[in-house]
């Protein structure tokens, strides 16, 4: 930094040596002496301040060019004329209309003009009434606790947000700019043109968005729950209710009864008392034709014989201890890892028309004439319904107009991947309505968690489906006003059901996997409380279990592609967890009347139960016999 006196010397000598940086730097040196003058740079930036200003005093008060500055009056004019003109405006659509910067803007705004940004309260208008169902639903929740058992814990929260198309105040511009708080609350309409998002907070988290147009009624809450909530109730197993206190009374019970009928979560499993009494009945079963029958899934009989269909692809029959093969879905194959190749029959049911009708997990639907054996793929599983192929048919049954309702497990595993299926709790199952008369199809329910077994009623009004992930039995009405509605016809089972079939007590019979009760959940119960770890769990195995089945293909090494077909299918897996057989016949509501165990696992993973001249025949997927227990 240079003295006062030195910047004039270097004016006045600049000025004297017409412009000189390199005289007026050597005059310097000799006027004051020091070894090392001023650059020319220094020079000329001295002397252009001087022109500039007047002065080479950087301290001194009244330049000749003072510090400009945008507080001007004529600004606190615009800016203030913009905000009286519309106080809602932001301070960057103030700048932008005045050409300042923000900064400047919110400076006038709050020092010179003095004025703040208060938040405008919005409500939505509530009519008297609305006040009082709010009342009445608060007051109820107690009693429902209390009478209902009703787990306040598992209540959904769920609330809407409303992105209105016609300017409304919104979260962009409810702050408005005055002198004083003047307290404004503006009431908006209670339906108007908006863009609605609707969302649940639970205990596990947050819901997914669920956006519609239309505004919030009673019936498209409705609609919400039935097409969207359900879905995310079953993928994520999970019981829940209603939080939402906006809606009619009325509805608000709707909404309860529907989401604890139809989620399928909220079962808990059953403590083995009354009609459940743990008995060791089951383990007192024949098992007939152990290692020569492999797989006996599902049962017919005519005319004395005893029909079933195998693992290996045929459909037998059997009487008087022979075995005769009537026929074969597939090739010949060697089991199991070319399963695919072989077939897989199951469901299999007398029709009316004196056919035998089953469905095979890899083909589709077949019709088979019971003296020729002949063979008819009336429905192949390649075969697009609503846009996607039937990958799992599972069970069927047909009534006297040849209707054949079936089952279609996944839209996405098929029986060799049925591990992923369950682990991955996919809700792609449907119920399907194929008439074989006119070739029509129908999907009857879909979003549905593995549906296993179909039953149609007495009355042939309502179709029982057993949905295996959910471990409950639910009744589709097929006919009449009610057509097209689920309820729950028995559920907290102590098992995944399978198969249904009629009893000659009037009510069903139901095969399960391996029961459990309260107090002795397996591992994969426990592991089904956190969905994501399950899904994980499952995809690993899935992808290991894969890369070990591209492996096998690259030789041709028999046992080694017996271990990792089985492995992918989960059979290791699920042969490591304790197997508690059990059979449950159910009244026409759906009341249990009694059960048969079996706590060793001498007899267990039944996926049927056919009744026939005093004796129950029990089918299974894997078990290498038919059992067969005389009931008393």
């Amino acid at each position: 930094m240079y003295s006062i006196e030195q910047c004039v010397f270097m004016v006045l000598e600049y000025h004297r040596l017409e412009c000189s940086p390199t005289a007026t730097r050597r005059s310097f040196q000799r006027r004051f002496n020091v070894p090392k003058g001023p650059d020319a740079k220094s020079i000329c930036k001295v002397f252009a301040k001087f022109e500039r200003t007047g002065s080479v005093d950087d301290n001194r008060v009244g330049n000749v060019c003072p510090r400009q500055t945008v507080v001007t009056p004529e600004n606190f004019s615009k800016v203030s004329g913009i905000v009286h003109q519309n106080s809602r405006n932001t301070v960057r659509r103030i700048a932008s209309k005045t050409g300042l910067k923000r900064s400047s803007t919110q400076k006038i705004l709050r020092d010179i003009l003095r004025m703040f940004p208060y938040k405008i309260q919005c409500h939505q208008a509530i009519p008297i009434k609305a006040v009082r169902q709010r009342f009445d639903f608060v007051s109820e929740i107690p009693t429902m606790n209390d009478n209902e058992g009703f787990d306040v814990s598992c209540i959904w929260f769920t609330d809407e947000a409303h992105f209105h198309m016609n300017g409304f105040v919104n979260k962009q511009n409810w702050r408005f700019w005055g002198y004083q708080n003047p307290h404004l609350c503006e009431e908006k309409p209670l339906h108007s043109p908006k863009v609605t998002v609707w969302v649940a907070v639970r205990r596990r988290g947050i819901i997914s968005p669920f956006f519609m147009r239309e505004t919030i009624s009673s019936e498209r809450y409705i609609r919400i729950l039935e097409h969207f909530v359900s879905t995310r109730c079953r993928n994520d197993q999970e019981s829940s209710g209603s939080g939402k206190m906006g809606l009619d009374h009325i509805v608000q019970k709707r909404c309860f009864a529907f989401l604890m009928n139809t989620s399928g979560i909220d079962n808990p499993f059953p403590i083995f008392t009354g009609p459940l009494q743990e008995n060791s009945i089951l383990s007192e079963a024949d098992r007939l034709f152990q290692g020569i029958l492999g797989g006996p899934k599902s049962i017919v009989f005519h005319e004395d014989y005893l029909y079933t269909g195998l693992e290996d692809g045929r459909i037998v029959k059997i009487k008087d201890g022979k075995i005769t093969t009537v026929a074969r879905t597939g090739t010949a194959c060697v089991i199991p890892y070319e399963e695919r190749k072989c077939g897989r029959p199951s469901g299999l049911r007398k029709g009316k028309d004196g056919l035998l009708y089953f469905c095979d997990a890899y083909y589709g639907i077949f019709a088979m004439n019971f003296t020729t054996g002949a063979l008819r793929n009336i429905l192949p599983s390649n075969v697009h319904v609503e846009g996607q192929e039937i990958k799992l048919p599972d069970d069927l049954d047909i009534d006297a107009l040849g209707n054949i309702y079936f089952t279609d497990a996944s839209t996405k595993w098929d029986l060799s991947t049925v591990f992923n299926l369950i682990f991955e709790n996919e809700a792609g199952g449907r119920v399907i309505l194929y008439n074989i008369h006119s070739g029509e199809i129908e999907v009857l329910a879909k979003n549905l968690n593995f549906p296993s077994g179909v039953q149609l009623s007495k009355d042939g009004k309502s179709l029982l489906v057993c949905e295996f992930m959910n471990r409950r039995i639910l009744r589709l009405q097929i006919k009449g006003e009610k057509k097209g509605k689920l309820e729950v016809f028995a559920n907290a089972l102590p098992a995944e059901p399978q198969n249904i079939r009629p009893s000659t007590r009037g009510g069903y019979w139901v095969g399960f996997t391996s029961a459990r009760n309260s107090t002795n959940p397996l591992l994969i119960d426990r592991v089904s409380e956190y969905c994501n770890l399950k899904r994980f769990i499952g995809r690993i195995y899935t992808f290991f279990s894969n890369l070990l089945v591209k492996l096998s293909e690259l030789g041709d090494n028999h046992a080694f592609k017996v271990f990792v077909y089985k492995l992918n299918r989960g059979d290791y897996i699920f042969s490591l967890f304790h197997r508690h057989g059990i059979v449950i016949e159910f009244d026409e509501n759906g009341q249990i009347l009694r059960s048969f165990h079996s706590p060793d696992g001498k007899i267990s993973v039944l996926h049927e139960v056919n009744e026939h001249e005093g004796y129950i025949y029990l089918g299974s997927f894997i078990n290498p016999y038919l059992g067969r227990l005389r009931l008393q």
